[in-house]
């Protein structure tokens, strides 16, 4: 009886350690008539990663390419991001000039986490403008100093997570019966 409340502990804490995933998608506020760009999708906060995302563009775009593997239907994407973090797809901009929205929404298969994603787009002819600078000297009066910010460490993928969690699963199971 007490290695069964120990067991039934155990795998509600081990449930209740994993995070839900962050998904967001990044994309440039602006682009060019007829300009070629990137629309990445990335994930944060997910020990292991299982995420299916949907991504629904406007007509007038053009899906170039995708990363793998990803499927197409009319103006919707589907793309299943395993044991990777980022997703990359290409677009082409509509020659008309104009604000677009691309949506979808996003799974996380393994954590039960879910979301939505959202990303305004504004097609139109971007110009330069000149800036004329005019040197100036000055003399410091402060000497300062700056110091490297931290390093933040990028999330690894764990290694063998499928087969570690099929194993204590049959684990558990055999332990349960020979318990009976």
């Amino acid at each position: 009886m007490r290695l069964r409340i120990f067991l039934t502990l155990l795998i509600i804490g081990l449930s209740s350690s994993i995070a839900n995933a962050s998904v967001v998608v990044k994309a440039p506020k602006i682009v060019s008539p007829n300009e070629v760009f990137n629309v990445s999708v990335e994930v944060n906060k997910s020990p292991s990663i299982v995420v299916g995302v949907i991504i629904n563009f406007p007509e007038e775009f053009k899906l170039v390419n995708c990363s793998e593997p990803y499927k197409v239907s009319d103006c919707r994407v589907a793309i299943a991001m395993i044991n990777d973090t980022r997703a990359v797809c290409t677009f082409k901009a509509p020659s008309r000039e104009g604000t677009f929205t691309f949506e979808g929404k996003w799974i996380d298969m393994l954590n039960g986490g879910e979301g939505k994603l959202k990303a305004m787009i504004s097609v139109g002819n971007v110009t330069a403008t000149q800036i004329t600078a005019t040197p100036t000297v000055t003399k410091p009066t402060v000497a300062t100093t700056t110091t490297p910010a931290k390093a933040t460490p990028t999330q690894k993928s764990i290694p063998g997570f499928e087969f570690a969690t099929a194993l204590v699963s049959v684990l558990l199971i055999a332990t349960w019966r020979w318990l009976k």
